[in-house]
């Protein structure tokens, strides 16, 4: 069921990673480093927008069509739906940042993230279950993990353009 519903955020992301890894190389190359920050920040900011608005829309659309649409075995969806919402946005929101590390051959980076991520991941399915803590508590944990992780990524990411560009400036 959740590969059924990241399905369609899944062909858009790709979409758009292809656009985005042509468009940033390309400035790469050019060395328009400030174009390249400048575009970072506006595809963050739409792709955020823009899934948080369809995954909203999502679940008020699964909310309302779960009786007669799924039948009466699939009355939790909507309530596990909810509580994946903030990782699903975060999915799309990240492209911009993960294109960044590929252009700029960052791979040992995202090698080390990739490797931290997953064991928190791990221990955050283990853990709760492990203390006996029920299904939601365990799926908070997993979501709260990669909501932290991906928040993580992504302003990093922009403090590595920042950098790049020579305009560091974390706020304002």
């Amino acid at each position: 069921t959740i590969t059924i519903m990241r399905a369609p955020i899944n062909m858009i992301g790709e979409a758009y990673r292809k656009v985005f890894l042509q468009l940033i190389g390309e400035l790469k190359s050019s060395s328009e480093i400030y174009e390249i920050k400048r575009r970072f920040i506006s595809s963050t900011g739409v792709l955020f927008l823009l899934s948080l608005f369809l995954f909203l829309l999502g679940g008020v659309l699964l909310y309302y069509s779960k009786g007669w649409l799924l039948g009466g075995e699939w009355q939790e969806l909507p309530s596990v739906y909810l509580l994946l919402l903030p990782w699903f946005v975060l999915l799309l929101t990240n492209i911009p940042a993960a294109s960044l590390y590929t252009v700029f051959e960052k791979h040992k980076f995202i090698f080390y993230y990739e490797i931290i991520f997953m064991t928190f991941r791990i221990f955050s399915i283990i853990l709760p279950i492990y203390f006996d803590y029920n299904f939601y508590s365990t799926l908070i944990s997993f979501v709260l993990v990669n909501v932290i992780f991906n928040i993580i990524y992504i302003f990093y990411s922009y403090v590595f353009i920042s950098k790049r560009s020579g305009n560091v400036k974390l706020y304002g």
